[in-house]
């Protein structure tokens, strides 16, 4: 169940509010070509490292997530949840989170995410390099990946959509986490 606070940033967004969420919670942002975001903030590495780095392709409707270090972020009264930043990087490319087609985690790291995949392995007896794809419908399955933070930080950024397949796979010697968007 989505909650009201979601609902409230989409209404901001397309209002043209929601675009300078960032700023106005000391995020600094910088674009390079290509639609890619560096985001920093002094609450994390103080500021010398980005805290997220994200390429949002308008053409082919895809979002990578290069880095995502929101969890490692020191709180603080103005601190964005993972989704709201990313929800932010989109409406400042000019896309709304639900005509996005992808969302894919590049070189997952995330230990719980990691965890999540070592599991489903184990239960298939699939090896490392096996490739895993998991629909809503596998029920027990679906389970072991929707409390991951990065499939909760991508279906609270969809203010009307859903995730409606997992695709996880190597790749170039690293694991890519799909994410298809409904």
């Amino acid at each position: 169940m989505r909650s009201f606070y979601y609902y409230f940033l989409l209404s901001l967004s397309l209002l043209g509010v929601y675009a300078g969420i960032l700023e106005e919670h000391g995020y600094t942002v910088e674009e390079y070509q290509n639609g890619l975001y560096f985001v920093t903030t002094p609450h994390y590495s103080g500021g010398n490292a980005p805290v997220d780095k994200v390429r949002i392709n308008v053409e082919k409707k895809t979002m990578t997530v290069y880095l995502a270090y929101n969890g490692k972020e020191d709180d603080h009264e103005d601190k964005l949840y993972m989704s709201q930043v990313l929800a932010a990087l989109c409406d400042k490319k000019g896309i709304d989170p639900d005509d996005l087609w992808w969302v894919v985690i590049d070189d997952v790291e995330n230990l719980a995410t990691k965890a999540a995949m070592t599991e489903y392995r184990n239960k298939h007896g699939l090896h490392f390099k096996d490739e895993i794809r998991v629909k809503p419908d596998q029920e027990a399955d679906w389970a072991i990946f929707n409390q991951t933070p990065f499939y909760r930080a991508v279906y609270r950024m969809l203010p009307r959509k859903g995730i409606d397949q997992i695709i996880i796979k190597r790749e170039d010697g690293q694991t890519n986490m799909y994410l298809s968007v409904e």
